[in-house]
């Protein structure tokens, strides 16, 4: 199968929105539509059994902690995708 990637950015905030019930799986939007936030901001949602199957092509020490000198621990959930540096006013803001 193929790979459902919706872009909600005209939608969240604006409509309710069900990932499961859309079926899609992945959805992303920018927080400075309807959702207000500031510019910079916004959200991804990966289905957590598509996550195994993905290919992380920026990883820094927060989405893979460091296990021992030379070695990580890349995590499992979506938070794989963060970046350690990021704006906490603009994440508060969203």
């Amino acid at each position: 199968g193929l790979v459902y990637l919706l872009d909600a950015c005209q939608s969240v905030g604006h409509l309710k929105i069900d990932v499961d019930e859309i079926g899609c799986d992945m959805l992303v939007a920018a927080g400075r539509k309807y959702l207000r936030g500031p510019r910079g901001t916004g959200i991804l949602y990966v289905r957590k059994s598509l996550l195994s199957q993905m290919d992380i092509c920026v990883l820094d020490q927060y989405g893979a902690p460091l296990a021992s000198e030379g070695a990580y621990d890349m995590r499992s959930d979506a938070r794989v995708f963060e970046m350690w540096e990021f704006s906490t006013a603009g994440k508060a803001g969203l």
